[in-house]
């Protein structure tokens, strides 16, 4: 959770840099000014949903009651409907990198830990109430189309596989796949 403006600026600053594809951060101020004329590539949406998210995550931490807490939550709701990303705020870790958006992303988890990636069609659901909802590890990789349903836990730098739905508890290092995604290949730790 986002505390202070030093850990605002941290979180900002992870997400930006797994964010850009094929395009060195000098650059960024072109392809900002390019976005005006409307030729832009999809990070640079991601990135903007995601700097959006974490302001929000950030006035709604503080405590305060202003302005900008208001701004940010019609900002985020806004741009979760244009893109189809849904994300709930102080759910997510430092550093998520997102692909592909196109399709639709839904986000409701109870955590997600740092660096993990998540692609186009991913859909982490509850089963049943709020409480019964996955706590996602760092470093795990949700490609397309996967689905988890339910209170589970994944391990740290775990894969699902695309299309697959995931129902059961997935251990660290682990490869996933097939519905119900049963364990495919556990990683070599290095």
């Amino acid at each position: 959770m986002i505390q202070n403006k030093h850990e605002l600026i941290e979180f900002i600053k992870a997400d930006r840099n797994r964010n850009i594809v094929n395009c060195s951060k000098k650059y960024l101020w072109i392809e900002s000014i390019l976005a005006i004329f409307g030729i832009v590539r999809e990070s640079y949406y991601v990135r903007k949903y995601l700097q959006t998210l974490r302001l929000l995550e950030y006035y709604i931490n503080i405590n305060k009651c202003s302005v900008w807490k208001l701004y940010y939550t019609f900002k985020w709701k806004r741009l979760s409907n244009k893109y189809q990303i849904y994300i709930h705020p102080n759910t997510v870790g430092k550093g998520l990198y997102i692909p592909h958006f196109h399709g639709g992303i839904q986000l409701n988890c109870l955590s997600m830990g740092d660096y993990c990636t998540v692609s186009a069609g991913v859909i982490v659901g509850n089963k049943g109430s709020q409480e019964n909802r996955a706590t996602i590890g760092n470093n795990v990789e949700l490609t397309i189309g996967c689905k988890i349903i339910g209170k589970i836990k994944i391990g740290d730098n775990a894969v699902v596989c695309p299309n697959s739905v995931v129902i059961k508890d997935v251990p660290a290092n682990a490869i996933v796949s097939g519905v119900p995604a049963q364990i495919v290949k556990i990683k070599e730790c290095q």
